[in-house]
Formats: structure tokens, sequence, C-alpha cells
């Protein structure tokens, strides 16, 4: 099917989303909860963008791109002034949560904002609760070890009753997603902390070939019970493993 966005005719398939065709056909929307290893929510509005449909005439929407379908013969706006104030109102916000988070701040000096005209939340956070966290956690590697909890200012992400879950396997896929990097993933000696998520030490395995660490013993034991994978690949970092397997194509001609 054909669509328009911001004056450009682009092909799209059933099922795709308005921010997918766009950023394929480089057209930058911006977002702040979107990953691609995550189904989209369109919590953070930021990617919102106006659509019309000449079968309509005057008729128009505002909608989150990241969640919105592509439909045959839609004209899209990504830039219009009344998209950028929305993108400002929503920033001018996220300043008053989040003062000191660099890529709320490079965001807003885009438009204007170098200061909230919101008051300021105390203490600040540079958590926006975007959920990505939660989501990754949950959907993706599937530990359930933190979620949401609270309702308005009193929201929050984090394991339950603030304490340490033992559910955590110490992956750091939370951080790897988190879009304002609040989430410090400390790997000291044969160690690892994730302090957000309460101070614990998680053991870090170390490539049985190179000695640099692979990851915690308590998240490849998980993924060993979830997958059929030897110790021996689990326990080798990704860049001896592309060594190895570079090496066996190029010797053997296949892997």
């Amino acid at each position: 099917m054909k669509l328009t966005i911001d004056g450009k005719e682009c092909t799209a398939q059933s099922g795709e989303t308005l921010l997918e065709v766009a950023r394929r056909n480089g057209v930058d929307i911006p977002t702040l909860c979107y990953h691609e290893a995550l189904e989209p929510r369109g919590a953070c509005r930021m990617c919102m963008v106006e659509i019309g449909n000449p079968k309509h005439p005057g008729w128009k929407k505002l909608v989150a791109s990241c969640v919105y379908p592509v439909e045959e013969g839609l004209v899209v706006k990504t830039a219009t002034d009344e998209i950028k104030e929305v993108r400002k109102t929503l920033l001018d916000l996220l300043l008053a949560r989040t003062p000191d988070a660099p890529v709320i701040k490079d965001m807003a000096k885009d438009f204007g904002l170098s200061e909230t005209t919101f008051k300021k939340r105390e203490p600040a956070d540079d958590c926006i609760l975007c959920g990505m966290c939660v989501r990754v956690c949950e959907d993706v590697i599937g530990a359930n070890a933190i979620g949401m909890s609270g309702r308005g200012v009193y929201k929050k992400a984090g394991p339950a009753l603030g304490k340490a879950s033992s559910e955590c396997i110490g992956c750091g896929a939370c951080a790897h997603v988190c879009p304002t990097n609040c989430i410090e993933v400390i790997d000291e000696g044969m160690s690892r902390r994730i302090p957000r998520w309460a101070d614990v030490e998680f053991e870090l395995v170390p490539c049985r070939i190179c000695g640099k660490p692979v990851s915690t013993r308590k998240h490849l034991d998980f993924v060993r019970n979830k997958v059929d994978v030897g110790q021996q690949v689990l326990e080798t970092c990704s860049d001896c493993l592309r060594k190895y397997y570079g090496s066996k194509v190029a010797v053997e001609g296949h892997m």
C-alpha cells in the first residue's frame, strides 16, 4: 500500500506502523519508549504525528506513530506547529520530573527549553516511567523480577516492596533498554551490582578462552534451563565466539 509522509510517497506493508515506515524512509520521529526488541506501547507520546486522508477532506487526528498501523492513502505530517507544541509540552513535563537526565535535556533544547516551567519533582529522578525495563524483564527475558507499583506521583518501577528480588538474574537487559540510562550496571572484578534494584552482588562467569566476564552465573544458568545450549558456548564471550565461527567458516566453508 502507499501513503504520504511529509510530502514523500512511501510504500508500506500491512501490519507495519507509521513509525517503522517513517524511519525506513529517513523521516526522523523522536521516541523515548520505543525499542525494536519490545512490542510498542505508545507510553511516552513523543512520537505523535498528524494523520489525514483525502477521502475525508478536513479530517485530521493526532496519533502515536509507534502503535498506529499504516493505511492506504494516509497523509502523515510529523512536524506541524501543533505536533511541535505537543512535544514541547511533554518535554517540559519530563524536565520537571527528570531535570538532570542528559537525553531529556538535549531533546528539550531542540524545542527551546532549558528549564521546566512546572514545579520540579523533589527528589529528582531520571526514570520517566516508560516501563521498558519492566517489559524487557517480563516479555523478553522472562525473569519477572521487577514491575510497576503505585499510582500518580507515587508510581515507580522496581522489585516488589522495594526489596531485592530473588528472581533477578543480573542480566542487565533493563539497563540496556532504559532511554535515560538511569539503571546502572556496575561490574567490579568478577562481581556485578545493579544498585537501583537493591545492592545485591552477582557472580560473573569468565570467558573460557579470554577470561573476560561473559555474564552472571545466575543469568547463564537461567538461559541453560530455557534453551538447549552447551555450557562451552554459554561460557564463551561474543568476541571469542565470532572469532571461532569466523575461522570455522573460512576453513570449512560452513559453521
